[in-house]
């Protein structure tokens, strides 16, 4: 059957079944409405759009409408499928318009009984909503050649650069981003406008989205953000690099049964973590599962897998009470289906709002007679034909079309597909349990095999000491052991170009090699530093400009500019070849050693092992200097909660930290980022949901408030969850089915990482006042009393930098303002003695020292800056007159130095380890 393309007259070849579509042209890539019918000898209807063909019914006759909803009756039958595009045409003048057949398609239909002209009004909504599943699409890394221009909304989404489409689905597109302020390769679906038109659908997917972007398990699909640029709304989620299951069964045909096996019992540990946050998936099948290149498999579409209307599931009010939107339920009253009908539970089929895990059950089960037969259970034609099928028509065991099949995965199968839901398993975590049996995977805590950790324990060894990495760290020791010599002995020779040129050649050096390493390496400090900055507002970057100019224009007129202008020049270079050369040898050496783990960990994977299993054999089996090697494998992020969880040695002491100094700024990033986040989404929460409550009628004023209570409780709800881990403060936004009112919170089975750790207030209180918010009190107060004593008693340092008197060198002018000392504050009460201490210049270096160290938490940093304070406040006791000490210092000033030589030492001890 020929048609011709309503824009351009393309011819175009349609072999379809009976049904509605939106196809697009593949010559000018329009799309347009095709409606072709079920009985013969009707005509084929296209129109350029639903507009255009709802004004053309208009314009009909009686008997015109009537053939026209003839028509749309016959098109309910197959359901609206996904048109599969054919690439680009050649020179020939007609091009065959294929379309897949209902086992791949995603439908939402009426049931079969629902009346002639319900269907046709119900069949009219669908060809404006033509895959109805506003659900992720599978993402995998594979060229398109549909990835053209026009493709693009824009090239840019609030922080995201599209790079290519990559897919297409019933909500929107998806596209191949970078996410500029991570620098990462991300997955961005884009709402299409007819839904985002829907305010109540919007809000609803919205507040779901975000809910479920605070869940995260190795086996789901993690979403990361959600926004919005001018009427575009979108989402995006981790980039699988790899392919679905419907693309591993294609190339490569029926996969192997313990291949299988371990795929699905992938799936169903994505599943029961979905379970138990109340969300049923009801969109299981092949094409949803992505395997990736560490072969690990990911469920998508977890927790957004919803009717388009968005209604037929409870919501969450402003007050948390469980009532559906103000519009109605119109598809669950009628008992409307969602799903894949090739994998779809017969009682989803007659009602998919009152389903409950079992039907995830059914599906996994036909997903995985998909995989080891190379095709689902069923293959009618229809979508009714599929169903009824589901419904009643026996099951051929999988064995007789998978000869090799071994009986008992067979039987496994059809327990899963077993027609009734009380006949399956009665949930995922029998299923998880059978397959682990099966595959031979024991019971209890994973105990790895003798070759398994002498394989890791070799190759942390050969990691760690690596020729190149013994000789990077001698190279780090000395090169700053030279500049702390450089530096004494500009002191006692008072040379200000000795003494500045070592810390300005230390600190440019240190700050080019962080700079260069994070953006060739994307290093996870640089990553953090790159989102604090691309996310600051103008403030912060005038402040930021600000604060270069004022230390450029001290520079300048200390005289100082050249000097430091010329170690920036030698510290880019030393940083650049340091890198280049030494950074780049100890990569080589250690690659064969984290790639030879990487690939055993894969082998592991793909016997089925649980990946917290694989991560706690790997850090616990890693020895004393584990945490480089970690990192290496999966990441800054994962080593974190790994060492939260499993960092402890066997005698339960904390083990050696691997550059412990980033975790205090990565930690503050990482708290200023979540409170901007946090900040911007409930922006964005509220501004849907007064779309919402202004479509539905409610006053502006009353919307106003409503809409920011609503946007307040939810970001507290998904605050709450990250911090305590309690299921049930996302479930009762993101559940699909009742949550019980026994439900003991205290009662249930939380991972390990969820659980709250109590201590007795003694411990709490000695935390507080030992770890680092104390230190940074107490600095932070030294430094207040201070600046009142120097403001008060005109002892600013501000004049002894800008002021040359007598032609004095720099240190000469620093050794005569920290003997001054003028008189203390009186303040009643505080005796003189800790006045005098608190009012001297010592106080303000201590103080200094405090906050710095303020960055690093834990009461070990804290034993070991203490010495280094109570040197700081004894100088002020010190004699400060005579030659002193040795002929060359006075005590006070030997006291000083030395303190602030103890001091690096301290901040490495206390946090730092290098491996």
């Amino acid at each position: 059957m020929l048609i011709r393309c309503p824009f351009c007259s393309f011819k175009i070849e349609v072999k379809s079944p009976a049904g509605a579509y939106q196809p697009k042209c593949p010559k000018c890539h329009e799309a347009f409405v095709l409606i072709v019918p079920r009985e013969a000898g009707q005509n084929v209807i296209v129109a350029k759009s639903v507009e255009k063909l709802k004004a053309h019914q208009a314009k009909k006759a009686a008997a015109s409408a009537a053939d026209l909803s003839t028509g749309f009756g016959a098109a309910t039958q197959p359901g609206p499928a996904r048109v599969a595009h054919p690439p680009a045409p050649s020179s020939a003048t007609q091009q065959t318009l294929s379309q897949p057949s209902p086992t791949d398609a995603t439908v939402a239909t009426p049931p079969p009984h629902a009346a002639t002209a319900a269907r046709s009004q119900d069949m009219q909504q669908t060809m404006t909503e033509p895959s109805a599943r506003p659900g992720l699409a599978s993402i995998r890394s594979t060229d398109s050649h549909h990835a053209e221009a026009e493709d693009l909304p824009m090239h840019r989404l609030d922080g995201y650069e599209l790079v290519r489409l990559i897919g297409r689905g019933g909500m929107g597109r998806v596209y191949l981003a970078k996410q500029v302020s991570l620098d990462r390769d991300v997955a961005v679906k884009t709402i299409d406008p007819k839904w985002s038109r829907d305010p109540a659908f919007l809000a609803r997917f919205v507040r779901e989205a975000y809910a479920v972007a605070q869940l995260s398990h190795h086996n789901v699909v993690q979403i990361h953000d959600i926004g919005q640029t001018d009427d575009v709304h979108f989402f995006s989620m981790e980039y699988v690099d790899g392919q679905s299951l419907t693309d591993r069964v294609k190339t490569q045909g029926p996969l192997d049964a313990e291949e299988a096996a371990t795929y699905i019992l992938h799936a169903a540990r994505g599943l029961k973590f979905a379970h138990d946050h109340h969300m049923v998936h009801r969109d299981v099948k092949p094409s949803n599962l992505l395997l990736g290149e560490q072969g690990l498999v990911k469920l998508a579409d977890l927790g957004l897998v919803k009717t388009p209307s968005g209604k037929d599931q409870p919501t969450l009010t402003k007050h948390g009470s469980d009532t559906p939107e103000k519009s109605g339920s119109a598809l669950a009253s009628s008992g409307s289906a969602i799903g894949t009908p090739a994998y779809m539970a017969p009682e989803q089929a007659r009602d998919a709002a009152s389903v409950d895990v079992r039907a995830d059950i059914y599906a996994l089960g036909a997903t995985f007679y998909h995989l080891v037969t190379g095709r689902p259970p069923f293959d009618g034609q229809t979508t009714d034909i599929l169903i009824r099928q589901h419904a009643q028509q026996p099951l051929t065991p999988p064995e007789q079309i998978a000869k090799r099949l071994p009986k008992p995965l067979s039987i496994m199968i059809q327990k899963m597909l077993a027609k009734r839901p009380e006949d399956r398993y009665p949930d995922m975590g029998a299923v998880i349990e059978a397959l682990e049996g099966y595959l031979g995977i024991e019971a209890g805590p994973f105990t790895p095999r003798r070759e398994h950790s002498s394989a890791l324990e070799l190759a942390v060894e050969g990691f760690n000491k690596a020729l190149a990495v013994r000789v990077r760290r001698g190279l780090m020791i000395g090169f700053f052991a030279v500049l702390a010599l450089v530096i004494v002995l500009g002191i006692l020779r008072g040379s200000d170009m000795w003494v500045g040129g070592a810390i300005g050649l230390g600190l440019f050096t240190t700050l080019a090699y962080q700079l260069l390493s994070g953006i060739v390496s994307g290093s996870v400090l640089m990553r953090k530093v790159r989102q604090y900055v691309f996310s600051s507002g103008w403030r912060q970057w005038l402040m930021a400009v600000g604060g270069v100019i004022v230390i450029a224009a001290v520079l300048f007129a200390m005289g100082l500019h050249w000097l430091y202008l010329g170690t920036l020049i030698a510290g880019i270079v030393l940083a650049a070849g340091f890198y280049f050369g030494i950074d780049g040898w100890a990569a080589t050496q250690r690659k064969p050693h984290v790639e030879g783990v990487r690939q055993m960990l894969k082998d592991m994977r793909l016997r089925g092992l649980e990946e917290d299993a694989l991560r706690r054999f790997v850090c616990r089996y890693s020895g004393k200097h584990w945490e480089a090697f970690y990192e290496a494998l999966f990441g800054y992020e994962a080593k974190i909660t790994a060492r939260r969880n499993w960092g402890k040695d066997l005698d339960g002491r904390a083990r050696p930290r691997y550059a412990g100094w980033r975790d205090g700024l990565i930690e503050w990033l990482d708290l200023h980022q979540q409170q901007r986040e946090e900040a911007r989404q409930r922006r964005h929460l509220q501004r849907v949901e007064l779309q919402r409550l202004r479509a539905e009628g409610v006053d502006d004023q009353q919307a106003m408030a409503e809409a920011r209570r609503a946007a307040g409780d939810l970001v507290e709800r998904a605050s709450e969850y990250r911090d305590t881990g309690r299921r049930r403060a996302i479930a009762e936004v993101v559940r699909t089915e009742p949550i019980p009112d026994d439900w003991d919170e205290e009662d249930e089975v939380m991972p390990e990482s969820w659980k709250i750790r109590k201590a007795s207030p003694s411990s709490r209180l000695a935390t507080w006042v030992l770890g680092g918010r104390g230190r940074f009190i107490a600095g932070a107060a030294m430094l207040a009393v201070w600046a009142m004593w120097a403001t008060q008693r005109d002892v600013l340092p501000a004049f002894v930098f800008l002021e040359n008197t007598g032609g004095q060198s720099l240190v000469g002018r620093i050794r005569g303002y920290l003997k001054d000392r003028p008189a203390p504050l009186d303040i009643a009460g505080v005796p003189d003695s800790i006045m005098q201490v608190l009012c001297s210049q010592p106080a303000a270096l201590a103080g200094i020292v405090l906050v710095i160290s303020a960055m690093f938490r834990g009461k070990k940093m804290t034993l070991f800056i203490l010495p280094v304070i109570i040197l700081l406040l004894r100088a002020p006791f010190m004699n400060t007159a005579g030659d002193g000490w040795l002929g060359l210092l006075t005590p006070y000033e030997w006291t000083l130095l030395i303190a602030l030589a103890l001091t690096p030492f301290a901040l490495f001890f206390g946090k730092i380890r290098y491996t």
